[in-house]
């Protein structure tokens, strides 16, 4: 049997305090395995009415997208458990303790899930998800002068190398009946055609 990580955490230290707008009066927050956490807060709204805010903070992570010299992406074809949906996505992963930074984070997750190595990697810079109720900043890359390898995935990835032109993940980006990629990979690959453009 999985061991039950449902306990709330009562914070009392640093409490009440100003959240913008909002008065955070208490916290509590669920902690799991892996480090995702769950907050409750009991709260004064703007409107000054007593109220209560749920919000999610799963691990800030690090995505990177490679590009070869003929302006081909790699991308990581693979399921996404909470989305119930099989997608393409920038390689990527959670910051981890044993990391020196995001960018390693960066730098490790391109070469397990892909295997690919890369002489030059550039920050893109910081792409947040819905954070009116998720606080999970993830760090973007660019990887460029790539070098294809084999990949070390984890035992439970399953994840398939696709290459496709830049200029052709833009179009399906723009096309409002495809839905391939993710927000962030639709985002990293959007910011590289216009750092890069189609050459």
């Amino acid at each position: 049997m999985i061991e039950d990580y449902k306990v709330w955490t009562k914070h009392a230290e640093g409490f009440p305090r100003q959240n913008g707008t909002w008065t955070i009066l208490e916290r509590e927050t669920w902690t799991g395995r892996y480090g995702l956490k769950v907050h409750r807060d009991n709260v004064i709204r703007p409107d000054g009415k007593k109220g209560l805010y749920e919000w999610a903070e799963p691990k800030a992570g690090a995505s990177v997208l490679p590009i070869d010299n003929n302006m081909n992406i790699y991308l990581a074809k693979t399921f996404s458990y909470a989305g119930g949906v099989e997608r393409l996505f920038a390689p990527g992963g959670g910051i981890e303790e044993k990391d020196i930074s995001h960018r390693e984070t960066a730098i490790r997750e391109l070469a397990e899930e892909l295997g690919i190595r890369a002489k030059r990697i550039e920050y893109a810079g910081l792409f947040r998800p819905i954070p009116g109720v998720v606080n999970c900043p993830q760090y973007m890359y660019i990887a460029r002068d790539i070098e294809l390898g084999k990949s070390d995935q984890e035992s439970v990835e399953r994840i398939k190398l696709i290459k496709i032109p830049l200029e052709e993940a833009v179009k399906n980006i723009i096309n409002p009946k495809n839905d391939m990629f993710d927000g962030q990979t639709d985002w990293i690959i959007m910011k590289a055609y216009l750092l890069l453009g189609s050459k």
